[in-house]
């Protein structure tokens, strides 16, 4: 995905640049996650579950994984980076 190539090259960017001043810049991009909004848009326009997008080969069957992030698989590695245990990674 062209968007985020983008957003990686300018992380690893103001990575080098930020890290001399202790700033540490880091990014997470996780896809397409399953929300509110995307269970309703699945079922209300296409007439289809969780089960059955992921399972869909122009949905879910196209992520490396085969299904939908969900929120607090995105949220876990987010609060990771911005721990002090993360304090290395940049």
């Amino acid at each position: 995905n062209t968007s985020k190539a983008a957003v990686l090259g300018l992380t690893r960017c103001m990575a080098q640049d930020l890290a001399p001043r202790g700033i540490r810049v880091n990014s997470v991009s996780p896809g397409t996650v399953w929300n509110a909004n995307n269970e309703r848009f699945h079922r209300e326009a296409l007439g289809l579950d969780r089960a059955a997008a992921e399972a869909a080969p122009d949905h879910g069957g196209k992520f490396l994984l085969r299904r939908f992030a969900d929120p607090a698989e995105v949220a876990a590695p987010i609060a990771f980076l911005l721990s002090s245990e993360a304090s290395f990674i940049t």
